[in-house]
């Protein structure tokens, strides 16, 4: 799974929370980055028919290093693996089918953790989970299910919502439109839709192809281009992959079995909040809200709820709003 810098950032802000963490009061921006990921769970599960090559076993947690350099986990899901199995938040992971998940240095947890999980865990095969809580070690079964490989960072700073590789970044805006898990979802879902479309691949070539350009035109001219060709390409291309985005968003809510039929309004709440110029704002990396954006989230909801009246399967058909 690609990992983001700012992840093992992140890691070193549980430092604080002591390997018996399962008796104290985590702070609150921990019990929030645990909400958030407890609440994303569902889209995980739900979507992984979606996920392509970003699916693999998952056991239904976020997971971060102790104190004593083992993975500790917080943000169980609801109906997850680990919630049937009972296991709890701020367990302390000791080994899967015996294969030690402690480390020399808390960096290195996540990797390790990755790296035994991927050896050990087998979809629909129970896994052997020796954990720690309260000082006192103990086993269960929990049976990997299929699952959106994606990880959720919450950083309680005003920073932009991003992504990277598999890695979704979320700043503090969330708190401002999001308390319960299906509000928690719903904003999500739409950067899960980025995961899922990925459209690096897309912006980088055509980057390729300005660079080459501008820099063929600095040579002949003397003067270099400001920007480059990725972020002109993002800019370029990010009106229409906004609607790509919106209307797979809402069939990966719907999936995931929230109700769809507030959604526009939610969104148009949460644009409503943004100030700015939107063109100013997608340069810095923001998305905010346009009249075709909120006809393409109306129309994937009319698709979505139709689907659900006449009980069909909620296959995304990329249809657009105004086509077809």
């Amino acid at each position: 799974m690609n990992r983001i810098t700012v992840f093992v950032a992140a890691i070193f802000s549980l430092a604080s929370i002591t390997a018996n963490a399962g008796t104290q009061q985590p702070r609150e921006e921990i019990a929030r980055w645990g909400q958030i990921s407890a609440a994303a769970w569902p889209l995980a599960q739900a979507n992984a028919e979606l996920c392509g090559e970003t699916t693999g076993p998952a056991l239904g947690f976020a997971q971060v290093g102790s104190l004593d350099n083992r993975p500790m986990i917080f943000g169980i899901g609801e109906g997850s693996p680990a919630a049937t199995a009972g296991l709890q938040d701020f367990d302390e992971l000791v080994a899967f089918n015996g294969k030690a998940l402690k480390t020399r240095k808390i960096e290195q947890v996540t990797e390790r953790y990755d790296e035994v999980l991927a050896d050990q865990a087998k979809i629909g095969q129970p896994l052997q989970v020796t954990y720690l809580r309260d000082g006192a070690e103990a086993t269960v079964e929990v049976t990997p299910v299929s699952a959106c490989q994606f990880t959720v960072v919450y950083v309680p700073k005003p920073i932009p919502t991003t992504t990277q590789g598999t890695a979704l970044l979320l700043g503090n805006a969330i708190d401002n439109y999001a308390d319960s898990a299906s509000e928690i979802r719903t904003y999500i879902s739409r950067y899960l839709a980025r995961i899922i479309l990925d459209h690096q691949g897309q912006n980088q070539k055509q980057g390729r192809k300005f660079n080459l350009l501008s820099g063929a035109a600095g040579f002949l001219t003397g003067h270099q281009a400001p920007v480059s060709g990725n972020a002109l390409a993002r800019f370029r291309n990010g009106e229409a992959q906004d609607l790509e985005q919106d209307y797979l968003s809402v069939y990966l809510l719907a999936r995931a079995g929230d109700d769809v039929s507030s959604v526009d309004a939610f969104w148009t709440e949460v644009w409503g909040q943004m100030t700015g110029n939107r063109f100013i704002g997608r340069a810095l990396g923001q998305s905010q809200g346009s009249p075709e954006r909120l006809q393409e989230l109306t129309a994937a909801r009319d698709e979505v709820l139709a689907k659900v009246q006449a009980g069909q399967e909620l296959l995304p058909e990329g249809r657009r709003a105004g086509e077809g």
